[in-house]
């Protein structure tokens, strides 16, 4: 029986821009996530996972979560 694992994600972006100014292009980018579990016996799983995400200059983002859980 599997007690953990493991995933990873990713992969390139492009976000097309249209400003105020009028003036527009394509911001080149991507993003990645990783995720990780693990079970603590038969009922108490353990998850934290993670992200990036970037568009060129215009934005960027990460975000981090964990959790442990009692299944029944």
């Amino acid at each position: 029986e599997r007690r953990h694992w493991i995933e990873v994600s990713g992969g390139p972006g492009l976000q097309y821009q249209l400003l105020h100014s009028g003036a527009a292009g394509f911001l080149p980018g991507g993003e990645a996530r990783a995720t990780a579990r693990v079970w603590f016996g038969e009922s108490l799983e353990w998850t934290a996972s993670g992200s990036f995400a970037r568009m060129g200059d215009a934005f960027s983002r990460f975000e981090a979560a964990t959790s442990l859980a009692y299944v029944f």
